[in-house]
C-alpha cells in the first residue's frame, strides 16, 4: 500500500517520504491524498531538520525570510511609509498585589537547544551552567518610566552611561529615544509615519543597548544576562505566586551578555550565520509584536551591534545583588 502511494506522489514529496519509517510515510501520504495543493512547508514537520536532515535548508531559508519581513518593517517604521502593521502592546493587567518581579532561587540550568528540532547553530550544544539567585522584572520596561529618565535629564549626565555609550550619545545628538518629540509637558511617538501621543504604559522599543544600560544605571538596576533570560522565560519562578516564567513577544529584550559560542560550538552548513559576529554583537531575547510565531522561541539568539536603534529592541531588567 505504502509502496503504491510512493510511487504515486510528488516529485518534491518524493525524498521527504522515502526517509520516513513506514507508519509516518503513510500518515503523510494520507494528508497528501486528501489536499493535492499541500505546500512544501507542511511537510516539514514529517521530515529530519537537523544539520545534516533532509530539510533543513528549506526551514533554514524558510527562518530567514522570517528574519527579512520583519526587517522589511523596521525600515520601512525607519523611512515613515505608512503600514499598518500594529504596535507594542501594554502587558495585560494583573493584580495591583502581584509583583513587579519574579525571583529564582539559584539552580542548575541546562542552556541551549538540543539537536532534534530545528535550531541555529549558535543555539546547539546545550550544558548545564550554575545560575546564581535573581530577580528579574515581570514586563519591559514601558515608554513611562523610560520617560522619566529623560525628564531627570538621564541623556545629559555621563555618569549613567558606559564609556562607549556616552561616546555614542555625544555622536549621534541623542536627547531622547529615537521617533519621539516633546510636546507640551508630554511625548508623542512616530511610528510608520504618523505622530500620536506616546502610550506610556506599552513596553518603551527602538533602544540601541546604550540607552538600556543608561536607563539601568540611573534606576540602580541591570540588564539580565542571557542565561538568566532564559531561564525566566522557562522555568518556574520562586516568587510562590503561580504565575510562570516571565511573557515575552512584543519587543526584542537587549541582554547584559555579548554574542558568543557555546562551548563545544560546530558551524552549520550556512557558515557565515554566526561564525562572523562572535565578540561584535550583543545578545537579545525572546521576540517583538512584528516577528513570525514560528521564530518566537525562549532559547533563539537574536544578535545586533549595541548602536542599533532602527530595530523594535527594548529591555527588561534584574535587581542588582541577589
Amino acid at each position: 500500500m505504502v509502496e503504491d502511494q510512493l510511487a504515486a506522489a510528488p516529485d518534491e514529496a518524493a525524498d521527504v517520504l522515502g526517509d520516513l519509517p513506514e507508519d509516518k510515510a503513510e500518515d503523510l501520504l494520507n494528508l497528501m491524498e486528501e489536499d493535492e495543493q499541500l505546500e512544501v512547508a507542511e511537510l516539514l514537520p514529517y521530515a529530519d531538520d537537523t544539520a545534516g536532515g533532509l530539510l533543513y535548508f528549506a526551514w533554514l531559508a524558510l527562518m530567514h525570510e522570517d528574519m527579512h519581513h520583519e526587517a522589511a518593517l523596521y525600515t520601512a517604521n525607519a523611512l515613515g511609509i505608512r503600514i499598518d502593521a500594529g504596535r507594542p502592546r501594554a502587558p495585560e493587567a494583573t493584580d495591583p498585589r502581584d509583583p513587579r518581579e519574579f525571583s529564582f532561587g539559584a539552580t542548575r540550568f541546562c542552556i541551549g537547544s538540543a539537536d532534534g528540532d530545528f535550531a541555529f547553530d549558535n543555539e546547539l550544544m546545550p550544558r548545564w551552567v550554575d545560575v546564581g539567585r535573581f530577580r528579574i522584572d515581570r514586563a519591559p520596561v514601558d515608554n513611562g518610566a523610560y520617560a522619566a529618565f529623560v525628564a531627570d535629564g538621564g541623556y545629559d549626565e555621563a555618569r549613567h552611561w558606559t564609556a562607549d555609550g556616552w561616546a555614542w550619545r555625544q555622536r549621534d545628538g541623542a536627547r531622547w529615544p529615537r521617533y519621539w518629540r516633546p510636546v507640551g509637558s508630554g511625548w508623542e511617538h512616530r511610528w510608520f509615519g504618523d505622530w500620536t501621543a506616546l502610550d506610556a504604559t506599552a513596553p518603551v522599543g527602538n533602544l540601541t543597548l546604550h540607552e538600556a544600560q543608561a536607563w539601568c544605571r540611573w534606576a540602580g538596576r541591570r540588564l539580565p544576562t542571557e542565561i538568566e533570560w532564559e531561564v525566566a522565560a522557562t522555568a518556574q519562578p520562586s516568587t510562590g505566586d503561580g504565575a510562570g516564567p516571565i511573557r515575552f513577544g512584543q519587543v526584542w529584550e537587549w541582554t547584559g551578555s555579548q554574542f558568543q559560542p557555546y562551548p563545544g560550538f560546530a558551524p552549520h552548513p550556512y557558515h557565515d550565520y554566526s561564525v562572523p559576529w562572535f565578540g561584535t554583537r550583543q545578545v537579545l531575547r525572546g521576540a517583538s509584536f512584528a516577528t513570525h510565531p514560528r521564530m518566537r522561541h525562549p532559547r533563539y539568539r537574536n544578535f545586533f551591534t549595541s548602536d542599533r536603534n532602527d530595530i523594535f529592541a527594548g529591555f527588561r531588567t534584574c535587581a542588582l545583588g541577589a
